[in-house]
């Protein structure tokens, strides 16, 4: 079978989808099937920085006019087509004439767009792409879904069919040596105390804001009075780094952009916790990261980060931080307990499985077209 896969645009930086379609192009080939992968060519958009309003618009030239015939032009020569993030649906053709898969990771934006978040206002260019997206994803024969969750939203908006397939390891995440520690502490000046670690971006659904009055109210513990918080991905804004020091913890705040695999697999190893508070996802790679490498998982008492962790995590209400604070200090007693169920619940995400349930749904909708 020859698979075309559908990736995003580089300039957007979007790591989790990059990371998503990389592993489907290392792994589909492994098991006998043609890989060929496409993704919309950085012309006008490498004129201004992504992250400006000029490179923005710039950009969707480049996906908006001038990547859909290429992909047109390149579809006729698979078998199936996998658009492997649902906010490419506009790609979707309207009459096709093979099979066309996309994978639905969340409906946030898509939600947020409709006003389903209080306080979460989006523009209205931001209004009119989520609607060109819905109208995309409103238009797909074969879906599927990351999470139980984002097939809940995907029913409660869209109500097509769609399959669960969840996402497995995206790397060979495991524990790493205490020597590849020691060089990730030297290499970022960390120094030999005690820290948690916080993996993600700074969108609102990660509630970072969450995540510092965690912190804070774990270092006025007196157990934990000298611990440190790494955060590892994209920058703090500046609202984050006014409230960082206005609870005067920015000597104990710990910034890593674009750390490596390798780096990060040391940070979970050597990590007393990783906080992972948001309020909603669509799946929670972190989660099943850090458990690959036996640390232990808070996160919110939320979908899907429940259906991911199992009954591996310690389950906080973010919201309340001095409880959570209290709650986590006393799970931590039991962290070599935790550690073993977060191996144990690694075994439902197992590689070969997943990806053999995508080879399934591809032949799937191959003979039902």
């Amino acid at each position: 079978m020859h698979i075309l896969l559908v990736a995003n645009y580089a300039p957007d930086r979007q790591q989790s989808m990059l990371r998503y379609e990389d592993l489907l192009a290392r792994e589909l080939p492994q098991r006998g099937h043609q890989v060929s992968e496409i993704s919309p060519p950085s012309i006008f958009g490498r004129l201004a920085p992504a992250d400006t309003t000029l490179g923005k618009w710039l950009g969707y030239v480049d996906k908006f006019l001038l990547f859909p015939p290429l992909l047109r032009l390149r579809a006729r020569r698979v078998d199936v087509v996998h658009i492997c993030d649902h906010s490419n649906s506009m790609y979707l053709p309207h009459s096709p004439r093979k099979p066309w898969v996309i994978t639905c990771h969340d409906l946030l934006a898509v939600r947020s767009a409709l006003g389903h978040f209080e306080g979460i206002v989006t523009s209205r260019t931001g209004k009119l792409l989520q609607s060109w997206i819905l109208a995309g994803l409103k238009r797909s024969r074969h879906t599927i879904c990351v999470s139980h969750k984002t097939h809940a939203d995907w029913n409660a908006i869209i109500g097509t069919p769609a399959a669960v397939i969840h996402n497995p390891m995206n790397w060979h995440f495991a524990p790493t040596s205490q020597s590849a520690i020691r060089a990730v502490r030297q290499k970022h000046q960390m120094g030999d105390g005690e820290y948690v670690l916080s993996v993600g971006g700074d969108n609102w659904y990660k509630d970072r804001p969450a995540l510092i009055r965690i912190f804070a109210a774990m270092r006025r513990l007196p157990q934990y009075g000298g611990l440190r918080l790494v955060l590892a991905g994209r920058p703090p804004a500046a609202e984050l780094r006014a409230l960082i020091a206005s609870e005067s913890l920015t000597d104990a705040v710990i910034e890593m952009h674009d750390c490596s695999n390798d780096d990060l697999m040391a940070l979970y190893t050597g990590a007393l916790a990783l906080l992972f508070p948001s309020r909603e996802e669509g799946f929670g790679w972190p989660i099943l990261e850090a458990q690959a490498c036996g640390c232990a998982v808070v996160t919110t008492a939320r979908e899907p980060m429940r259906e991911v962790s199992g009954d591996a995590a310690i389950l906080i209400d973010a919201a309340q931080p001095e409880a959570a604070a209290e709650h986590i200090a006393q799970q931590l007693s039991q962290a070599t307990q935790l550690r073993q169920r977060g191996f144990e619940n690694l075994t439902r995400f197992d590689l070969d499985t997943i990806l053999s349930r995508y080879i399934d749904y591809y032949n799937q909708v191959r003979e039902s077209f």
